[in-house]
């Protein structure tokens, strides 16, 4: 059992106040009050205690003793990060989705920890602590987000996990945040900016009046484009063909049979991780030399490792295909990455995991999303999310808190390119950057890729105790995109690794 050796570092709260210092090219965002969207509120509305909906990511860092340094480090950093400093607070009446506000006392010290791993639990990135922290809710007394520091005195080495709440960020959003604290060159000069003044959170009464002028204003834009369709045949045509790809979508979503697995049942409260790491530049040949997208071997590789393991655990009775949730990014080719909120829409594709070989699992897995992207089938959630939006908030909150979301895929499989070079953390050097989606009730197994120079770093995550073998999984996935690489390009498997 890790043992936790700090927290608050030994100091007085507000000890630690937030340095007026940049990063060279920083991106800042507004510190002021700003309502979350529906998509935001929803992953606020639809936590729950033992299925909590936060993003993660676990960096394995040379050295120990950082606690200190981290500190520091985040007095410094978090000045360009303002959404780390606020909390999302209820409107009255609930007039509106919750507003993010600047958190009273606000100190980086009570989001750091420094756990001891005992040496009988070997990889710090792995240990029993670390996996518990993944079903355990954050506090919501404070901004919804930490830094855990797993410390082995007998590897020297540092396993760092990240949390944050999903209403906060979505996966490309956490990864440009994270690589704020992140340094290519720990030398590099910072520019200095002036402090932004101070501001409180505003009353009841100020958070009541802006939301029913926010609701105002959003039905004034709906009514306005509501009119410009019924005078333009043009913008008529093109709501009418969107509705019926909207109605297609459903359609095909209702469609769809989602088998069950063994994972896909209410959640313990013991998490499990597990690894696989393939050459990035591998994939790539893999990519060019079929014709196909980054995503289409990556769903192939998974379906080849799910294809091995289901064999081995169910021989005949393996299910033909699953249905994997794929996140779709809705961020503006303009806008920073590391700009708050959600910009996520997602697909449900089919990923077969019958005996075919890898190419002819590329190639159908290649079918199915081509004609998906083609009719952009991630719209179908956007606009049953808008019409949702529609209804007002006091209706909304309500119906999500005690909506049970059910058996939508078996399971969720989302990538981030990460950053081309290597990276360091208060001048440590990060070896890896292990992803972390979040599970929940009857979605119990979720993978998050990440590349990370020149590796692709594929993390798993299930219930421990409905996927006790997850490391066998794991390797699985590995001997699948040896065996597709194998098969494409004629390389040997050893080298492929």
């Amino acid at each position: 059992m890790s043992i936790l050796i700090r927290s608050h570092g030994g100091r007085a709260r507000g000890s630690m106040p937030i340095a007026g210092v940049s990063r060279e090219q920083a991106r800042r965002e507004p510190a002021g009050a700003a309502a979350l969207s529906l998509l935001d509120a929803g992953f606020l509305y639809l936590d729950r205690p033992d299925a909590p909906l936060q993003i993660g990511a676990v960096l394995c860092v040379d050295g120990t003793d950082l606690h200190d340094a981290t500190l520091a480090l985040l007095a410094e950093r978090l000045r360009e990060l303002p959404r780390f400093r606020q909390l999302p607070r209820r409107v009255p009446l609930s007039a509106g989705y919750p507003r993010w506000e600047p958190a009273a006392d606000f100190d980086p010290a009570d989001h750091v920890f420094a756990w001891a791993v005992p040496a009988s639990e070997g990889d710090p990135a792995a240990c029993r602590q670390l996996r518990r922290l993944l079903a355990d809710p954050l506090p919501a007394r404070r901004p919804l987000w930490d830094l855990h520091l797993f410390e082995s005195a007998s590897t020297r080495s540092t396993a760092l996990l990240f949390r944050a709440h999903h209403c906060m960020l979505d996966g490309l959003g956490g990864l440009a945040c994270l690589d704020q604290l992140l340094d290519r060159d720990p030398d590099a000069p910072r520019v200095e900016v002036p402090p932004e003044a101070a501001t409180g959170p505003d009353s009841a009464w100020e958070r009541l009046t802006d939301a029913l002028a926010q609701r105002a204003q959003g039905r004034r834009n709906a009514v306005v484009r509501a009119a410009r369709a019924l005078r333009s045949p043009a913008h008529a045509g093109r709501a009418a063909a969107r509705a019926w790809r909207t109605a297609r979508g459903t359609s095909g979503w209702l469609r769809q049979r989602v088998p069950e697995q063994r994972w896909n049942r209410r959640l313990g409260h013991d998490r499990q991780l597990a690894t696989a790491s393939l050459p990035l530049d591998r994939l790539r040949e893999i990519r060019r030399a079929r014709g196909c997208s980054f995503n289409d071997v990556l769903l192939c590789v998974i379906g080849g490792g799910l294809s091995r393991y289901l064999m081995r655990q169910g021989g005949a009775g393996a299910p033909v295909a699953l249905q994997a949730l794929v996140p779709v990014s809705r961020r503006a080719h303009a806008e920073p990455g590391g700009t708050p909120g959600n910009r996520i829409a997602a697909l449900r594709v089919s990923v077969p995991v019958d005996g075919v070989d890898e190419p002819d699992r590329l190639a159908r897995i290649h079918q199915t999303t081509r004609p998906l992207m083609a009719r952009r089938a991630w719209e179908a959630g956007e606009d049953w999310l808008a019409l949702l939006d529609l209804l007002p908030p006091a209706v909304v909150a309500p119906l999500a808190r005690v909506a049970r979301v059910g058996r939508i895929a078996n399971l969720i499989v989302t990538s981030v390119p990460g950053p081309g070079e290597k990276r360091s953390f208060c001048g440590r050097p990060v070896h890896e950057i292990r992803p972390v989606v979040p599970i929940y009730h009857d979605l119990g197994l979720g993978v998050a890729a990440l590349s990370y120079a020149g590796q692709l770093s594929l993390t798993l995550h299930a219930d421990a105790q409905l996927v006790p073998d997850l490391d066998r999984l794991a390797a699985d996935v590995t001997d699948a995109g040896v065996a597709l690489y194998h098969a494409t390009l004629g390389g040997a498997g050893e080298e492929a690794r």
